[in-house]
């Protein structure tokens, strides 16, 4: 007979492996927080850091009641030699100062060639040249600098520890004693690198072809362009061995730097060209990531409990605004909808009608008056409901005076 005493933790190992086997049948897939910035069954708005200070500089020109400016664009080139950012810089533009100017039409964009002689061309050439109005400024710049890997930290930390299994065999009226040992060993790594951009923009006068002085824009911005993490375990056992791996890694693209780059340029620009106080629609937007991160966590509770609530909340802020002016019920009426898709058109999102993420995020930042000319500062005392510890609606307005 055989007679066969095992430690009391011994057991655990068993049910370690078979958490193991069971981890290693689950597909990974991405937290709530990549899902809600990549959704896969629907396209979204490109949104960054400073597309609520696109807005607020719109309501801004437009309280300012400033004169339009006529501008174009050269060229916006890459001058370093890493080719993975995009040649789409003027492209990036003219989507920028479309955002910034949808009420106040502050700005006039042509859409001439970037070489300023095709300018003094098409207007002697165009069929309704006499009346044609030719840009007044150009735009100008490129990226100067890209730093991939300015910093990388990794840290991690392991573990291994030996079980030992006593065999006592009497069978043959002779006690003898065998030992065996399990060794178990576990680590947990996480790895961090931060790249940088640096974009400089300026403007120019079409009429001399001289560059205004002071009114320009040279700004770096730095990215986590990639966060990892790994979880390894091994099992070694006298006739079984079994190991476990599970990494989680997540990239950033440096071109949605190069983006919120040019946004902040662009307000840069059009704030001095224009001579209003651009730098309050600038102020917050650095605090935009740390109020991202708590969005994203109650987002996702709205999302696993169906919380109706949202848009009940929803429909006070819009009519906070003056974009609803119905009963605040929660229920999904066609005003609400109708107040919901013109509130999305003026804060530069899809037009969807549907109360998402990208919508949730903006009336918790900054949901300027539908009619008044007015700044609301998103960092301002809420005046709306809440949800949670974050303010949920429009903020209190201030008026900023003329040339302040």
């Amino acid at each position: 007979m055989k007679k066969i005493t095992f430690r009391v933790f011994s057991y655990s190992i068993w049910v370690f492996v078979l958490g193991l086997s069971a981890c290693s049948l689950t597909k990974p897939k991405p937290n709530a927080s990549v899902m809600i910035d990549n959704p896969t069954s629907i396209a979204k708005s490109k949104i960054t850091n400073f597309n609520e200070a696109l807005v607020c500089m719109d309501s801004l020109l437009l309280m300012q009641k400033v004169q339009p400016v006529y501008v174009m664009a050269q060229d916006i080139n890459n001058y370093t030699s890493d080719r993975s950012l995009s040649s789409g810089g003027v492209e990036m533009l003219i989507t920028t100062i479309n955002q910034m100017t949808q009420r106040s039409r502050a700005i006039r964009f042509h859409n001439f060639n970037s070489q300023l002689s095709d300018v003094f061309t098409m207007a002697k050439s165009h069929p309704e040249y006499k009346t044609m109005r030719t840009p007044d400024f150009f735009i100008r710049g490129g990226i100067t600098q890209h730093n991939k890997n300015a910093w990388s930290g990794q840290s991690g930390a392991g573990a291994s520890t030996q079980f030992t299994k006593t065999i006592i065999d009497d069978g043959d009226g002779e006690e003898g004693t065998q030992t065996e040992t399990e060794d178990l060993t576990g680590s947990f790594s996480s790895s961090r690198t931060l790249g940088s951009v640096t974009l400089d923009l300026s403007v120019g006068s079409v009429a001399t072809m001289l560059s205004l002085p002071g009114i320009y824009s040279a700004n770096t911005l730095a990215l986590y362009n990639s966060t990892g993490s790994a979880i390894t375990g091994d099992l070694s056992m006298a006739k079984l061995g079994l190991s476990y791996s599970y990494s989680n890694n997540t990239s950033q693209d440096f071109n949605d730097v190069y983006r919120a780059l040019i946004q902040v340029g662009t307000i840069e620009l059009i704030g001095k060209l224009q001579k209003v106080p651009y730098w309050r629609c600038l102020s917050n937007a650095g605090m935009n990531d740390a109020r991202m991160a708590a969005l994203k966590k109650e987002w996702v509770k709205v999302l696993k409990h169906k919380n109706k609530k949202v848009d009940l909340l929803a429909q006070k802020a819009l009519k906070d605004t003056g974009f609803y002016k119905g009963k605040i019920t929660g229920n999904k009426n066609e005003p609400y909808l109708k107040a919901l898709q013109e509130y999305q058109k003026i804060m530069n999102i899809m037009t969807t009608g549907v109360m998402d993420f990208d919508t949730f995020r903006m009336m918790n930042n900054y949901s300027p008056s539908k009619k008044s000319a007015n700044i609301s500062w998103w960092e301002s005392a809420s005046a709306g409901a809440n949800m949670g510890n974050i303010p949920y609606g429009v903020t209190t307005s201030i008026k900023v005076a003329k040339g302040e």
